[in-house]
């Protein structure tokens, strides 16, 4: 398996087990057996130690560098677990330019020190149901990247954490937030940030 692609299907692992914690249960979080990686068997998989931060994109400009990016700032849920009401900052946004495709950045603070954490894009405002579903390029498809735009965050040990992801179809005026919630306590929506 070449270098792009052993994060992509760790990062299309991970973010299935997760998805439940933002209300996409239509296919109970699971891949179908065709969508499963060859010669993986998630069922054999210790998913404890997957890394969530390979679906992150280390290795692209990051979108407040992008010509056009646009910027949210992160606003605290009611569903945070207890303890997260210090949690502060921004998401950008960048489609198309020089990079192509959809770009997001990531910067928390205020996170607990050394948790892991998700974030995707939604496709409705923070005010509505605290971001509604998540977005997708194609309704009612897969769960996973690239069908949907997700980043994994781990919290360094002063509880800031940062990630870029891409994507190479543009969002559109389709994503209106991102959500993020703990890996660990995925039915809890920590903070969102509309776009």
């Amino acid at each position: 398996m070449n270098r792009r692609a052993e994060p992509l299907v760790a990062g299309l692992l991970t973010a299935t087990l997760l998805l439940a914690g933002c209300g996409q249960e239509e296919n109970g979080g699971n891949l179908e057996p065709d969508d499963a990686p060859a010669g993986d068997s998630s069922s054999s998989m210790d998913m404890g130690s997957m890394d969530v931060t390979s679906m992150n994109d280390p290795d692209a400009t990051p979108a407040y560098d992008l010509d056009g990016a646009v910027e949210g700032d992160f606003q605290v849920l009611d569903s945070a677990p207890p303890g997260s009401e210090g949690v502060t900052g921004q998401a950008w946004l960048a489609q198309g330019g020089e990079q192509g495709g959809t770009t997001v950045s990531v910067e928390l603070d205020g996170l607990e020190a050394g948790t892991t954490y998700m974030a995707h894009l939604h496709a409705q405002p923070c005010g509505t149901d605290d971001g509604g579903p998540h977005f997708q390029f194609e309704e009612g498809g897969a769960e996973t990247p690239p069908n949907e735009v997700h980043l994994g965050l781990e919290a360094d040990d002063e509880g800031v954490a940062t990630a870029t992801t891409t994507n190479e179809a543009e969002v559109g005026d389709g994503a209106r937030s991102i959500v993020v919630h703990p890996t660990d306590l995925p039915d809890n929506r920590l903070a969102c940030a509309d776009f």
